[in-house]
C-alpha cells in the first residue's frame, strides 16, 4: 500500500516584496442582483457570480461611512464555510472598520491555479460592489486556506497584508516583486505548530517584515480576542508604509494593553513569556515610535542564564518533536496496531503526568500529528474502497483523537462498506454527537445506501438539522 500521508515540509522564501497600489479599473460588473443597503450590519452568505459558480460571504460593517473606501479583508476556509470566519470576526471588522469577505470556493484539493482563479473572479465582484481602500486590501487563511491567502497574496498585486493561520507558505516559486507583511497564528497543541516556529525561524533571518502569535489551542481559526492582533498588524504596517493615516489612539492603546501584560509578567517571573512580549512589541511598534526601550529590556533579558536555559530545552522539544514526527510518518505502515497501541499509550501517559509545561504541550502535538495522519490514511484507503486496510487507521484515530467527529464519520464509512448497518449507524450518530453536521456529505456518501431507508437514519438526520437550524450554526 502506498503511503497516504507527505510529512509537512518547511518551505524556506527569501522574499522582499514591493507594495502596489493599483488595481486596475473594474470593467466586468456582477450578473446578479445586488442589494447592497439589505447586507449593510448582517452576513449575507452565498452571493453569487459566474452564473453562481463564485460564491462568497460578505460583511458590511453598520458603522463605516459608505462614502469612503474601505479596507477589505478576504477570509479562506479549508472547508470553503465562508460564513465561518466571516461570522467569528464580524465584531473585530466593526470595531476596525473593514469589510469582510470569506470564499466558498477555495478548498483543500484544489490546485493553486484553481484557487488563484476562482479568487480574482471573487475580487472582480466584490470591487464592483463595495466602495473598497485599493491600498487595504488584505488576505486571511486557516491550515490549507492560509495557503491559499497567501498564494492569492502572492498571484495579485494589491494585497498589502496576509494573516497566516497553522499554515506557511504553499509550494514553488515565489516572483521577488512582491511585498506584504506576515503574521502567523499558531495554536500551542496545533499539528503545524512546529511548521509555523520553523518558518518564523527563517523569516527572522532573512529580516522579512513578520510576527508570529502562538495562543492556546489546537489547530483551528484563533479566538476573535486572538485574532485582534492580526488586525493591529495589519493596521500597523498600513501606517508605517503610509496607505493610511497615523492612528495614535490605536497605538497608545495597543502600548498601554501590552506594557501592563508585561508588568504582570514580571510579578509572575514568568521569563520566556516576557522575552516574548517584548519581541512582539518591537515588531508591531517599530517604525512607529521609539522602541529603543524595548530593545534595552529584551537585551536584559536575553542574557540572562535562565532565558538561556529555556530557549535550549525548547529547541531540543522542537528537535525532538521533528524526530518523533519523522519516525511516527514512516512507521504508520509497517508497524502492527500492537506497537501503535503501547506507543500512543505511553504518549498519554506523558500527557497527563509529566509536570513539565512545554513538555505536555508537545506530546499534545504529536497526539495531533497522529490524528491528522491517521485522518488522512483513512480518508484515503476509504476512497480506494479498502476497507480491511483502513482499520488499523481508525482504531489509531480513535485512541489520539476519541472526540473527533471525522473519526466516528469514517468509522461508520467503514462499518457501511462492510455491511455491518447497526455499528454504522451508531458510529454515524457519535459523529454528530461531537459536532459532525454536513447534512449534504452524508447524502452523497453512497457507503450509506442500505441504511438509508432506516429508522435510525431518519433520527440522525432529524437531529442534524436541529442543530443546523439558525443561532445553533455549528462549525
Amino acid at each position: 500500500m502506498k503511503k497516504h500521508f507527505t510529512f509537512f515540509t518547511f518551505i524556506l522564501i527569501f522574499i522582499l516584496y514591493s507594495c502596489d497600489d493599483s488595481t486596475g479599473k473594474d470593467k466586468n460588473k456582477s450578473q446578479n442582483t445586488f442589494d447592497y443597503k439589505s447586507c449593510i450590519g448582517k452576513i449575507t452568505n452565498q452571493i453569487a457570480y459566474e452564473n453562481n459558480s463564485i460564491t462568497y460571504s460578505l460583511f458590511v460593517p453598520p458603522n463605516i461611512d459608505r462614502s469612503l473606501p474601505a479596507p477589505v479583508l478576504f477570509l479562506f476556509d479549508p472547508q470553503g464555510k465562508g460564513d465561518l470566519p466571516v461570522s467569528k470576526y464580524k465584531d473585530l471588522a466593526v470595531k476596525f472598520g473593514y469589510i469582510l469577505v470569506g470564499s466558498n470556493n477555495s478548498k483543500n484539493g484544489m490546485s493553486f491555479e484553481e484557487i488563484n482563479e476562482d479568487a480574482n473572479k471573487m475580487f472582480e465582484d466584490v470591487f464592483t460592489k463595495v466602495v473598497f481602500d485599493r491600498k487595504k486590501i488584505f488576505t486571511a487563511g486557516f491550515s490549507g486556506g492560509s495557503r491559499s491567502a497567501i498564494s492569492v497574496a502572492i498571484n495579485r498585486n494589491d494585497v498589502s497584508g496576509v494573516i497566516g493561520c497553522s499554515a506557511g507558505f504553499p509550494v514553488g516559486n515565489f516572483p521577488s516583486d512582491k511585498k506584504f507583511s506576515f503574521i502567523g497564528f499558531a495554536g500551542n497543541t496545533d499539528f503545524n505548530y512546529l511548521e509555523m516556529v520553523a518558518f518564523d525561524k527563517v523569516l527572522e533571518k532573512n529580516n522579512i517584515i513578520h510576527q508570529l502569535v502562538v495562543f492556546d489551542g489546537k489547530h483551528e481559526w484563533p479566538t476573535k480576542e486572538c485574532m485582534e492582533d492580526g488586525f493591529i498588524w495589519l493596521e500597523f504596517n498600513s501606517m508605517k508604509n503610509n496607505l493610511t493615516p497615523r492612528n495614535d489612539t490605536l497605538i497608545n492603546n495597543f502600548i498601554k494593553s501590552n506594557e501592563s501584560k508585561i508588568a504582570e509578567l514580571k510579578s509572575k517571573n514568568s521569563t520566556y513569556e516576557i522575552y516574548t512580549a517584548y519581541k512582539k512589541m518591537i515588531s508591531f511598534l517599530g517604525g512607529l515610535t521609539d522602541v529603543n526601550n524595548y530593545k534595552s529590556e529584551l537585551a536584559k533579558v536575553e542574557a540572562t542564564p535562565e532565558l538561556k536555559k529555556i530557549l535550549a530545552k525548547n529547541e531540543m522539544l522542537l528537535k525532538e518533536e521533528f524526530t518523533k514526527c519523522q519516525q511516527y510518518s514512516n512507521n504508520l505502515n509497517s508497524k502492527d496496531i500492537n506497537w501503535w497501541m503501547k506507543e500512543i499509550n505511553t504518549i498519554i501517559s506523558k500527557t497527563k503526568n509529566n509536570t513539565d509545561r512545554e513538555t505536555q504541550l508537545m506530546n499534545k502535538r504529536l497526539l495531533a500529528f497522529l490524528s491528522i495522519s491517521a485522518y488522512s490514511n483513512s480518508n484515503a484507503i476509504l476512497n480506494s474502497n479498502q476497507p480491511e486496510q483502513a482499520d488499523k487507521f481508525l482504531k489509531i484515530y480513535a485512541m489520539v483523537d476519541p472526540e473527533n467527529p471525522d473519526c466516528h464519520y469514517f468509522t461508520a464509512c467503514y462499518y457501511a462498506k462492510l455491511n455491518e448497518k447497526e455499528k454504522a449507524l451508531s458510529s454515524l450518530e457519535k459523529a454528530v454527537e461531537f459536532g459532525f453536521n454536513d447534512i449534504q456529505k452524508i447524502h452523497n456518501n453512497t457507503d450509506f445506501h442500505k441504511i438509508r431507508g432506516m429508522e435510525k437514519f431518519a433520527e440522525i438526520i432529524s437531529k442534524i438539522k436541529v442543530k443546523n437550524e439558525p443561532g445553533k450554526h455549528m462549525h
